[in-house]
């Protein structure tokens, strides 16, 4: 577990960490050379009819550390509840972290996430414990086109 210091999540062993941002996406990838494509960035999902499902629910963190000690392990967790709190799915993660500064550009994807109602959700970013972001996420139902 680490200590927040200056908006950095210090771990000690002179490791320090910053969430850059935490999105959700319709679709993400990263290039060859690092750089990441999103499309689709919201807050929102529309479905017919509940319970629903989503086919891939795509959640994008990047974090940057700035270290002294190569070698060094730590743990990623991402996690979505609904508005009683409960579980409905989570992904945890190890990142290596060598020496000096370095970036993380993580791509989750979440495949058939059951969604029992229309309302709100939330999904929280974690760095070794400590909760780094909340993303709020809304199920809005809508109705259906009419066939002609």
């Amino acid at each position: 577990m680490g200590r927040e210091v200056s908006g950095h999540l210090w771990l000690g062993t002179l490791i320090l960490v910053k969430l850059r941002y935490a999105l959700i996406a319709e679709y993400a990838n990263v290039t060859g050379d690092g750089k990441l494509n999103l499309m689709g960035v919201t807050d929102r999902l529309y479905a017919f009819q509940f319970p629903a499902i989503h086919r891939d629910l795509i959640i994008v963190n990047s974090l940057e550390t700035e270290n002294d000690e190569d070698g060094s392990n730590q743990q990623v967790h991402i996690q979505l509840i609904d508005s009683d709190g409960r579980t409905l799915t989570e992904v945890t993660g190890q990142i290596q972290i060598a020496g000096g500064r370095q970036v993380f550009n993580q791509i989750h994807v979440f495949q058939d996430v059951h969604f029992a109602q229309a309302g709100a959700y939330q999904i929280n970013v974690y760095f070794n414990g400590a909760q780094q972001a909340t993303l709020d996420l809304e199920l809005i139902q809508i109705q259906a086109p009419e066939v002609v």
